[in-house]
């Protein structure tokens, strides 16, 4: 994706928040790869001991960007809730200790305040030593790392703990009102932790598809495919592959010794690959003349200014000339670079695509034909249409923003002499996308008319038989302008 400020850069905030969630459901080591990009940006950020609000892709400063500067709070939640586990929930009367330290870190020590916590592990044991006066319920959860526990000690004691199952992990739960030392230990026989023969598969909707572990017992199933009864066993399980393209998940309750997870399976769903039916060959195409509706240039659309209608209070999301407040396009942030000369240097006024579809624009003046809310221009427009058609191809431009990301921007619609229509909503960015930064959508041809910009083909497919009445553009999302550069009939 482009680059476009505040929207698609590194932001360290949302690093921290997506690593803090990986540490709170069990998923360490993808928690902890974050956690060590967000460390290196401390010293390669512009100010030593601060993470900028954006990095780059080598974990220093973009220095594009100097808002909210320090995220050390998000950082310091991130290692104390994510990394080592601790939630002090005192008006439920509770403390939370859950760490999820690496597995390589055979010992560490973090000093607060009012919390002291040692942790150490060897090979068969882990040692969790806890000091704080508090006398709310102290809830621990430690990861599991062998299936078989032969001995748990609290405080040099025999403890009742329980069995959390995580996805992928499985948790010792202990429970304890003791106030000041605590020291938990953990005794580990030697039989490892189940896992999946298979972690990731792909299939095709319809077909059967075996889910098995290594080890221990299928408890439950838990997915969208339907299991088949046939070729089960404790360790196995057939499934029916059903839904849609894509990815889907299917979660197995596994159960060994004492312990109980959720191993997760990944099955994409593959595309049934039809063959390709070639496009209709277009050997007649009619120019629609649009000189009486074009009511602006694509030089001067951002010259303009946009102040109605807009917010009585702020409005600082949208410049005067219509530009995203936010904007990083393909010329850098705010910049507006327009180059319509070929399309201006067209020969005999008529702009030839690389596909063979061809559009009428003028060599001078006024060559958009505009709908928007704004003020400057109507929100719909009427033109009128003759004859019958294949398909009606409409090439545009458009001015929009992530703010109206899966809005039905705009509506194309072609109108038969009966009555009848064909619609076709324009929806930012499954179809049409701002003509300023890079294309981005997939469903509609776009072409680049100069190294910067680019317009996007609509085709709609019609009815030969009917007599055509009119094309209809209407705007419906605020901020958005759609700029008709040519209509064309096909046969």
């Amino acid at each position: 994706l482009p680059k476009k400020y505040s929207t698609c850069g590194l932001f360290s905030a949302e690093n921290a928040c997506l690593a803090l969630a990986y540490f709170q459901v069990g998923q360490k080591q993808k928690g902890w790869e974050i956690v060590q990009g967000l460390i290196d940006a401390y010293y390669l950020s512009h100010n030593p001991g601060i993470i900028r609000h954006v990095l780059n892709d080598s974990g220093g400063a973009d220095h594009g960007d100097l808002d909210f500067t320090d995220l050390s709070s998000t950082l310091l939640r991130l290692l104390c809730e994510g990394l080592w586990g601790l939630s002090f929930r005192l008006l439920e009367d509770e403390l939370y200790v859950s760490p999820q330290l690496p597995e390589h870190w055979k010992q560490a020590e973090l000093q607060l305040p009012d919390l002291q916590l040692f942790w150490n592990c060897s090979a068969f044991e882990d040692r969790l030593s806890l000091r704080c006066r508090h006398k709310a319920l102290k809830i621990i959860r430690i990861p599991m790392r062998k299936a078989e526990i032969e001995e748990l000690w609290l405080n040099k004691q025999p403890c009742q703990f329980h069995i959390e199952p995580g996805i992928g992990c499985a948790f010792i739960r202990i429970e304890t009102r003791l106030q000041d030392d605590l020291e938990v230990r953990v005794f580990y026989g030697e039989t490892a932790l189940p896992k999946l023969k298979q972690e990731k598969l792909q299939s095709y909707a319809g077909n059967l598809a075996a889910l098995e572990c290594d080890s221990g017992r299928i408890l439950e199933l838990k997915g969208a495919f339907a299991e088949e009864p046939g070729g089960a066993s404790q360790q196995r399980r057939l499934l029916r592959i059903a839904g849609k393209p894509g990815w889907h998940e299917v979660f197995a309750l596994v159960e060994l010794r004492q312990a109980r997870l959720w191993l997760p399976l990944a099955v994409e769903i593959a595309a049934q690959h039809e063959e390709a039916q070639a496009l209709p060959a277009y050997t007649v195409q009619t120019h629609v003349c649009l000189q009486n509706y074009f009511n602006s240039s694509l030089s001067t659309l951002h010259q303009q200014e946009y102040r109605s209608p807009r917010p009585t209070s702020y409005s600082i999301g949208m410049r005067l000339n219509g530009r995203y407040a936010w904007d990083w396009n393909q010329c850098g942030h705010n910049a507006v670079q327009v180059d319509d000369s070929r399309l201006r240097q067209a020969a005999d006024g008529v702009y030839q695509l690389p596909d063979g579809l061809s559009f009428r624009t003028p060599a001078q003046g006024d060559n958009i034909a505009c709908v928007s809310i704004w003020d400057n221009f109507p929100d719909r427009l009427r033109i009128p249409l003759q004859g019958q058609a294949q398909a009606v191809a409409v090439f545009f431009i458009c001015t929009t923003n992530a703010m109206q990301a899966g809005l039905e921007n705009a509506r194309v619609a072609v109108h038969y002499a009966d009555g009848l229509c064909e619609r076709r909503a324009l929806v930012y960015a499954q179809n049409c996308d701002d003509w300023l930064t890079a294309a981005l959508q997939k469903e509609n041809p776009y072409f680049y008319f100069s190294e910067w910009n680019h317009g996007i083909v609509q085709i709609i497919n019609c009815d030969v038989k009917r007599p055509l009445a009119a094309l209809h553009i209407e705007a419906l999302a605020n901020e958005v302008i759609i700029g008709l550069l040519g209509v064309t009939l096909l046969q």
